[in-house]
């Protein structure tokens, strides 16, 4: 491995992108052996990326989701080195977000992709009231 390929993987590392660390050489090797484009090339590496971290999340779900008690409750603290819930059992906030946890790794996209579109289509609908409400102005403006 080269000089550059070894600062690639630890800058990977230390901007915690473990995905495209690990595969990065294997990725590398491929491209030249297949001369793609840069941005095909570059697109790889974040891909495996996105995977490994959708993979983590369903590992660290499965974990918290195990954490449950012997009713199903979670409570609002826990002990990693004595391995037991603490505190208080407040349903809403731990099971609420458990409950979004479970749905956003059902999705094929994620609640960032999600919050986007809903911005585009909030910003859409203002500039279509905002219109409308030009249009009506003019036309009031008209008839007097």
């Amino acid at each position: 491995m080269s000089v550059q390929h070894e600062r690639l993987i630890e800058l990977c590392n230390e901007l915690r992108l473990g995905g495209i660390a690990a595969q990065y050489p294997a990725l590398a090797q491929t491209a030249a052996e297949k001369r793609t484009s840069f941005t095909d090339f570059q697109e790889q590496p974040l891909v495996a990326e996105r995977e490994s971290r959708r993979a983590r999340a369903r590992e660290m779900f499965a974990r918290v989701a195990s954490l449950c008690n012997d009713v199903g409750l979670i409570a609002d603290e826990y002990d990693p080195v004595l391995k037991r819930q603490l505190g208080n059992f407040p349903q809403a906030f731990t099971h609420v977000s458990l409950v979004n946890s479970a749905y956003n790794l059902s999705q094929a996209r994620g609640p960032a992709h999600r919050r986007a579109a809903g911005a585009r289509r909030r910003s859409a609908r203002s500039a279509e009231r905002q219109l409308t409400a030009t249009t009506r102005r003019g036309v009031r403006l008209r008839e007097r």
